[in-house]
C-alpha cells in the first residue's frame, strides 16, 4: 500500500478588502515545521485568485504521514499586486492613479493562522475553521476566515483529461463569455470537496454564431482517491457576459461517475441525464443565478489513468 499520506486543501470566506478600486486578489503562503523549537519553512504557494473574497484555492498540498513525527502549520494570506492587464487603466487615469500609486502596488498580508496535523485530526468533518489575523496598531484583528480540509490518503494521485464541448451555449448573450468550470467529489463523510478550479477562456461573435463551446484538453485533477476513485464526482460550469461582470451564472450542473463514462466507450453526448435539479443543491453562492434554458454538455474522456 505504501507510505500513508493526508493533504491539505484550503478556502477563505470574507477576507478584507484591501484595494481601493477592485476586490482582494488573494494568494496563499504555506509554512510548515515540525515542532515549536524550529522555525517555519515555507512549503508552498498557491496561484493569485484575482477580485475574490471568498477565494477556493484548487492547489492539494500532500504530506507523508509518520510515526512521531509533528506537523505544525503557518497560512499566510496576502493581496496580490496590481495584475498586468490593469497597467491600460493605469495609463487611461495616470492622474487619479498616481495619487495612489503607492497604495495600489504594494502587497498586503490579509492576516494569517496556524493549527496543528493533531487538530485536524480529532475534526470528525475533515475540516477545520480558522480567523485570518493581522495585528494592526497594536491591537489583533480578524480579517476573514480560513477553512482547512484535511483528508488522509491510501493510494495515488489521478488525472484526467477532458473534451468538453456545451451545445447551442452562447445564442442568449451578444456579448462574450467567461467561463470558470469547477468539479467537486464526493467524500466518504458525505461532504462534497472541491478537486479542480480551472477558468476557461472563449470569446462568441454573437447569438447563432459558433454557438458551441468547446474546450480541448482541459486537464482535470481529480485528487487523491482513497481507493474509490470510481466515486460520484460533481461539475459546475459557469459563466459571466463579460469579464467584469458582477453576476456569474450556472451554465450547467452535472453529475456523474467515471465508471460511468467508461461503461459508455469513455464518453458520452447527452448529459440530460446526470444533471442535477436546482432544488436538491440547496442555496445557491452568492451572485449566482442559474439559466434558464437547458443545455447539453457533451463529454470525452481521451485519457485516463491514476
Amino acid at each position: 500500500m505504501g507510505d500513508r499520506k493526508f493533504s491539505l486543501r484550503f478556502a477563505g470566506h470574507g477576507l478584507a478588502r484591501l484595494d481601493e478600486y477592485s476586490l482582494t486578489d488573494p494568494f496563499l503562503v504555506l509554512f510548515v515545521r515540525h515542532n515549536s523549537s524550529e522555525k517555519y519553512v515555507q512549503y508552498a504557494k498557491t496561484q493569485t485568485l484575482y477580485n475574490d473574497l471568498d477565494p477556493e484555492f484548487p492547489e492539494q498540498f500532500t504530506f507523508q504521514l509518520k510515526p512521531n513525527l509533528q506537523y505544525q502549520f503557518k497560512v499566510l494570506v496576502y493581496d496580490a499586486d496590481l495584475p498586468d492587464m490593469m497597467l491600460t487603466i493605469k495609463d487611461r487615469y495616470s492622474t487619479l492613479i498616481k495619487a495612489n500609486e503607492k497604495h495600489l502596488y504594494s502587497k498586503d498580508l490579509v492576516g494569517e493562522a496556524e493549527f496543528t496535523l493533531e487538530q485536524l485530526q480529532l475534526m470528525t468533518l475533515g475540516r477545520i475553521e480558522l480567523g485570518l489575523k493581522k495585528r494592526i496598531r497594536g491591537r489583533t484583528r480578524e480579517r476573514g476566515r480560513l477553512t482547512v480540509f484535511y483528508e488522509l490518503l491510501r493510494r495515488g494521485t489521478g488525472a484526467i483529461f477532458v473534451h468538453i464541448r456545451a451545445k447551442n451555449a452562447a445564442q442568449a448573450y451578444h456579448r462574450h463569455y467567461d467561463y470558470k468550470l469547477k468539479l467537486y467529489r464526493l467524500r466518504r463523510d458525505k461532504e462534497w470537496m472541491l478537486v479542480h478550479s480551472q477558468k476557461l477562456v472563449f470569446r462568441s461573435k454573437g447569438p447563432n454564431k459558433d454557438s458551441d463551446v468547446e474546450f480541448n484538453g482541459v486537464r482535470v485533477d481529480h485528487g487523491h482517491v482513497n481507493g474509490d476513485w470510481m466515486g460520484k464526482l460533481r461539475m459546475w460550469l459557469f459563466f459571466r457576459t463579460n469579464t467584469t461582470a458582477r453576476v456569474t451564472y450556472i451554465m450547467g450542473v452535472f453529475e456523474f461517475c467515471l465508471n460511468d463514462i467508461v461503461r459508455r466507450r469513455n464518453t458520452f453526448s447527452s448529459a440530460a441525464q446526470f444533471r442535477v435539479p436546482f432544488g436538491t443543491l440547496g442555496p445557491l453562492p452568492p451572485l449566482m443565478k442559474p439559466t434558464i434554458e437547458p443545455i447539453n454538455l457533451h463529454l470525452s474522456w481521451f485519457n485516463l489513468k491514476e
